[in-house]
């Protein structure tokens, strides 16, 4: 090739990926040959060879969209120096190429350089590209053959990998019977099919068919170790055609192999090198790009069978670990007793695992430096070691136990730290057991075998292990219970109660009961904190004053529950009235006395979370035993307490959540602002459980609030009631913008109480928030006496929740009413628009009627005086005559384009073939005489002779228009030019001048009927503002469109634009 070219350029052309991807890998093996891109069909190949200008195109002769003959036909017309070669099936092949490509196609003549056929062999398509570029072929090149592939072979083998994937034999199985069915296929007596092992690292053999073992093996070790990375885990194709003189094999692979042809295709998934299939034959055999894509086929298939295959061992695996632990959570569940669920887990390892040695190894009892190890009696494989203890210091399960890292080894004496208990152990794996981040223990497995654990069998052991840590920590907790099970003999009931339900009251009622009547007091309360309000509120009151008692609230500064809740510590105080922390309001608001105090805090996860408090001990002051039992009954209480609270909490929350949802909805269904504002208040009312609400919107001033909304007692006086923003608490919260809550409402000084005095409504609290969106304040929802208690902070956050959703339906209500009185003021308009059109339209027929007649005398009489019908006349006379014909004339036109303008849209047009040249010459010739005597040189080019449909006197008429136009506005010495050509599929017509120009912002407006530039009475230029208007009309009525390009002071260009007649 020269200096002239370095390597030969192909784009592939082809509708089988296969196919391409075959060759491809054929014309990489090729050193002077490279692909330059792809295409699926003959329009892509030919966007393709415009933008990589290849030197040569390897085109599928059958197609969809554009098939080869005819794609080949438009790439000589594009690029007559490309070289293109046909690929054609073996039924349609013709060896007779110098007559014909293929049947019924046209003669070779300025088509396809050369065709052959997909079966043709990868030396034979190499010597015809060489051929085609005129470089010298090498001799002894075969001749064209078809292959000798058998399809019902190859059928054979692409079904027996497609039922692969719901066959119950053994994969391996499958993939040897399907490595048959390919030698079959192709007629080669060699084949080799490997896997890549599970550690990524190595290709295992899963059959081999002819090969030599040592052949076999230099391609598993080639393949993977070869540096730079071999083609094949590329994802390309190693094709040698005559291995035993090719640079690709060395001679131990020559001496090994004895092969006469070969080819290597990748199995690829996701990209990576899974598989090999490697072909082979010892008798002399040449693969054909159609060989290849076959294989490429079915090492796709392959790709998808090993896929699924993995997918399904992975499902398998997890299905077994989920089965595992599934089995170890009942152990756990059903007993606390550890003995019995670590053997349970154990047994269930042993069996599904395989695991021939386990031990659960724990921290020795009488160490209290944690130094050793000893096992737990349940074990399995390791009896000799019963009692023994471990060092933590220099063993694999101290080494775990001290860091809280699992550690998988494969040989354990590669191991510094190994500590051998049984000496034929090879392989070790050892996880911690965990609560929270406290290692109690390790699971310790251990092996004969070499290398016998996975990472695997780490995750599903480290998952058995968390489940025995929390087991082990269960049966501590247990045990301790139990030995505290005497001295907590009185309040065992108790505790069986808070344990047994997560209702709030009534696991409060129960402590207290249990508690008041375990310790013989008058009255017992449950007091919990409010970290909001800073309060305690009692919860639950047992005995005398309950009633009183009950969601009564006290501060925690200055009362003696107060300083239980700040200071975390117990108080037992036989005289409250001494001491300067009770609080005797209490006294006061109940009317019962108070003679001792025992309060215990109630703490959970190091939070105070309430007090438990009893009042009046019956047989005297309260004892240190008293204050031991209820601090005990504290702990478990406060759990329960807490748990309870933490369910209601979170069933509340989801009912809000519920609540709100359906209130975002509701509020959102309607466009209807009163609806919206009705809908807010009833969702309101129903979510809070208040007397009364109102909702008062911001008027457009800015400076006025008026209540839109509002329902409960007199709701009627209250709507339309106007506030001024900063007046009353309503006003207050709408120029400020911020929530408030009022509990005692007339003690507000922003209070307005005459709205009540209006309404005859008391108000006695009252919870406002703003309405806002987008940053701005539309109003405010006042909702007024809660039914039952006080409105509380959680009562805010849910109408501040709904005011997000009520803002928003209120502007998008607004805007729905502002677009409808919008839209109704444009309907108006527009229907004015209409009326005033089409009376001007009917103004301007009937002028032009009532001008037609009259005009009509009018040049007649002016035409028989200058002809002399009427007796000779003066010059003076025949001057003004002639002014006279030519004015009308020029009336004559103007009511001939209002006629038009008219009859153009109503489908008038008379369409025939006719050579846009022609008609562009016609309307030219009546301005040859104008022209020059307006000084203008009037120049017409045409580049060619295109053709179009339509009505010649209406298109004659848009040209003559522009052509008026372009004289008329040139002045002396200027040019006018009149162009035709062709682009593609279209008719091109400019009409080009030097004049005026039209200033940018009247551009968009000049096809506009009766606009006009210059709309002065004195404008220099006369005319109508009709004649753009009906060039543009008629240019659109034959299916087309005009375009101006136009500099002010430099002239105009006006195009119009055609589709050529079919």
């Amino acid at each position: 090739m020269g200096a002239l070219m370095d390597k030969i350029r192909l784009l592939i052309v082809d509708d089988n990926p296969s196919f391409r991807r075959a060759l491809r890998g054929l014309i990489a093996a090729q050193p002077h040959m490279e692909v330059v891109g792809e295409a699926a069909d003959g329009l892509e190949a030919l966007a393709r060879a415009r933008e990589l200008t290849p030197d040569v195109v390897l085109m599928d002769a059958h197609m969809p969209r554009l098939d080869g003959p005819a794609a080949t036909r438009a790439l000589k017309a594009i690029q007559p120096g490309i070289q293109v070669i046909l690929l054609a099936d073996a039924e349609t092949f013709s060896t007779d190429i110098a007559e014909r490509v293929l049947p019924g196609s046209p003669p070779l003549g300025n088509q396809a350089d050369a065709v052959v056929s997909k079966e043709a062999t990868s030396q034979q398509l190499v010597a015809t590209i060489r051929q085609t570029m005129g470089l010298p072929v090498e001799e002894g090149a075969p001749a064209l053959r078809l292959s000798r592939r058998r399809p019902d072979a190859e059928s054979a083998a692409l079904y027996a990998l497609a039922s692969a994937s719901g066959a119950t034999l053994d994969l391996k199985t499958v993939l040897g019977r399907s490595l048959d069915a390919i030698l079959n296929a192709l007629s080669v007596d060699r084949g080799v099919l490997m896997l890549l092992a599970e550690d990524e690292e190595n290709l295992e053999v899963v059959a081999s068919r002819g090969f030599p073992p040592a052949f076999v093996e230099w391609l598993r070790r080639t393949v993977l170790r070869e540096t730079p990375p071999h083609r094949l885990r590329q994802g390309q194709s190693w094709v040698l055609e005559h291995p035993q003189t090719s640079a690709a094999l060395d001679s131990e692979a020559i001496g090994l192999s004895s092969l006469r042809a070969f080819a290597a295709i990748p199995v690829m998934i996701q990209g990576k090198l899974a598989g090999l299939l490697g072909i082979g034959s010892s008798h002399p055999r040449l693969f054909t790009p159609g060989d290849l894509a076959l294989l490429t086929a079915i090492t796709e298939q392959m790709a998808v069978v090993l896929e699924n295959s993995r997918l399904q061992r992975a499902m398998a695996r997890q299905l077994a670990e989920t089965s595992i632990l599934y089995e170890v959570m009942l152990a756990t569940t059903s007993t606390l007793d550890f003995d019995q669920v670590l053997s349970r887990a154990m047994q269930v390892l042993h069996e599904r695992l395989g695991i021939e040695r386990l031990a659960c190894l724990l921290p020795d009892p009488d160490d209290a430096e944690r130094r050793y190890l000893v096992p737990h009696p349940s074990m399995i494989g390791f009896t000799p070691i019963q009692g023994q203890r471990i060092p933590t210091d220099r063993s694999v399960s101290g080494r775990v136990f001290r860091t809280g890292q699992p550690l998988l080894i494969p040989d354990v004496q590669e191991v510094p730290f190994y500590y051998e208990v049984l000496p034929d152990t090879c392989s070790e794996l050892c996880v911690p057991l965990k609560v929270e981040d406290r290692v109690v223990g390790v699971l310790n497995a251990e092996s004969p075998r070499l290398n016998a654990f996975t990472q695997a069998d780490l995750q599903i052991l480290s998952a058995v292990a968390a489940q025995l840590g929390i087991a082990l920590e269960n049966a501590h907790l247990y045990a301790r219970a139990q030995r505290r099970a005497d001295e907590l003999a009185l309040l065992d009931e108790a505790s069986q109660i808070i344990t047994s339900s997560l209702e709030m009251d009534q696991v409060l009622i129960s402590i207290i009961r249990q508690a008041q009547r375990v310790l013989g007091v008058e009255i017992g309360s449950v007091l919990l904190y409010e970290e909001e309000t800073n309060t305690l509120r009692f919860a639950v009151s047992t005995g005398e004053a309950a009633s009183t008692l009950k969601d009564m609230r006290i501060p925690v500064e200055g009362s003696i529950a107060g300083w239980v809740v700040q200071h975390g510590q117990p108080l037992s105080i036989a005289d409250p009235h001494a001491d300067y922390r009770y609080y005797r309001q209490i006294e006061g608001k109940t009317g019962f006395p108070v003679r001792s105090i025992l309060a215990v805090p109630l703490i959970v996860r190091g939070q105070v979370i309430g007090v438990i408090e009893m009042l009046n001990k019956a047989d005297g002051p309260f004892t240190d035993d008293d204050l031991r039992l209820l601090n005990s009954l504290a702990g478990p209480a406060a759990i329960a307490i807490e748990n309870a609270r933490l369910f209601t909490q979170v069933h509340q929350r989801a009912q809000e959540m519920a609540f709100l949802n359906e209130v975002g909805q509701a509020i959102t269904s309607t466009l209807r602002l009163q609806s919206v504002l009705d809908l807010i208040l009833e969702k309101a009312n129903e979510m809070l459980g208040c007397e009364a609400s109102s909702v008062a919107l911001i008027e457009a001033d800015g400076e006025s609030l008026v209540f839109r909304a509002s329902v409960g007692a007199g709701s009627e006086t209250v709507l339309g009631w106007t506030l001024r923003l900063g007046e009353g608490i309503a006003g207050w919260v709408a120029r400020e913008g911020k929530p408030l809550l009022v509990p005692e409402a007339r003690a507000d000084p922003r209070f307005c109480p005459e709205v009540d005095k209006a309404s005859g409504f008391t108000t006695r609290s009252i919870l406002c928030v703003p309405l806002q969106a987008k940053g701005r304040t539309l109003g405010v929802i006042e909702v007024m006496n809660k039914r039952e208690g006080e409105f509380t902070p959680r009562d805010q956050q849910l109408l501040e929740s709904l005011s997000t959703s009520a803002a928003i339906a209120v502007e998008n209500a607004r805007l729905y009413e502002n677009l409808e009185a919008y839209t109704a003021e444009l309907q108006r308009a527009y229907e004015e628009l209409q009326e005033a059109d089409r009376l001007r339209t009917e103004l301007v027929q009937n002028v032009s009627h009532e001008l037609r007649t009259p005009l009509s005398l009018i040049k007649g009489y002016t035409e028989l005086l200058l002809g002399g019908t009427l007796g000779p006349l003066t010059e003076a006379q025949r001057q003004a005559l002639e002014v006279v014909g030519d004015r009308a004339t020029v009336l004559s036109r103007l009511i001939y384009n209002l006629t038009s303008l008219k009859t153009i849209p109503s489908g008038t047009l008379v369409m025939v073939p006719l050579s846009l040249v022609e008609v562009a010459q016609d309307a030219l010739s009546q301005f040859r005489v104008w022209a020059d005597q307006a000084g203008v040189d009037l120049h017409f080019q045409f580049e060619a002779n295109p053709q179009v449909k339509g009505d010649p006197e209406r298109l004659s008429l848009a040209i003559v228009h522009l052509l008026d136009n372009a004289i008329k506005f040139s002045p002396g010495g200027g040019k006018v030019t009149l162009r035709v050509w062709q682009e593609e599929d279209q008719a091109k017509l400019a009409v080009c001048d030097e004049g005026i120009g039209i200033p940018p912002e009247h551009q968009e407006r000049i096809f506009e009927r009766f606009y006009q530039v210059d709309g002065s009475a004195s404008r220099r230029f006369g005319g109508m503002g009709i004649g753009l208007a009906l060039v543009q009309e008629i240019v659109v009525a034959h299916g087309g469109e005009i375009h101006l390009e136009s500099e002010e002071g430099k002239g105009s260009t006006f195009t119009i634009t055609l589709p050529l007649a079919s």
